[in-house]
């Protein structure tokens, strides 16, 4: 039962699963992938084009649409949205109408994208700009894992982690300062 009500609310907030869209027209590449919570523009999904090994993260809204007009004017300003290859979008962006991101492209959480964001940065802020280079944040990502704690499936929400590990978790990655988890 917990699943249908999860199915009907998700359905009234925009969130339809992506099957449903690409059946209405939405492109995605391969390794497409979403977390919970995301709204793609059902209602101008054919508009959208995501390219390979895309992530989205939870609360991200895609727009097609701008109804800004709508009430004034009686029209819908509507613009496609492209975004490239190897592109991961942090927790509760909103990408606008006419953006397109290029490859290789990170794009912050809580970020703003209303102008296009060329190929190889790491973007974020209100609107997004460009903060670094997206080769040189992943180097120092890999850096890190060097020398960083590297923890398991099993240290994740979906392991199960008792009280007793969260604790030992904490701790080790207060002393450490962050750490990764698989």
């Amino acid at each position: 039962m917990i699943g249908v009500v999860q199915r009907v609310l998700s359905r009234i907030r925009g969130e339809e699963p992506t099957a449903a869209l690409i059946g209405k027209g939405l492109r995605v590449g391969a390794g497409f992938s979403r977390g919970d919570h995301v709204v793609i523009d059902s209602a101008h999904c054919w508009l959208i084009r995501f390219g390979d090994h895309v992530r989205l993260e939870p609360y991200v809204h895609i727009l097609a649409h701008d109804a800004t007009a709508q009430f004034h004017y009686g029209y819908t300003r509507i613009a496609p949205v492209e975004i490239g290859d190897n592109v991961w979008i942090g927790t509760g962006v909103l990408v606008m109408p006419g953006v397109t991101i290029g490859d290789n492209v990170i794009i912050c959480a809580g970020s703003i994208v209303s102008k296009d964001i060329p190929p190889g940065i790491t973007a974020a802020g209100i609107p997004a700009r460009k903060v670094g280079d997206f080769h040189e944040y992943m180097a120092q990502i890999k850096a890190e894992l060097e020398t960083a704690p590297r923890l398991d499936e099993k240290w994740a929400r979906r392991g199960g982690v008792t009280a007793k590990e969260r604790e030992e978790m904490f701790l080790v990655l207060k002393e450490a300062g962050a750490g990764y988890v698989r």
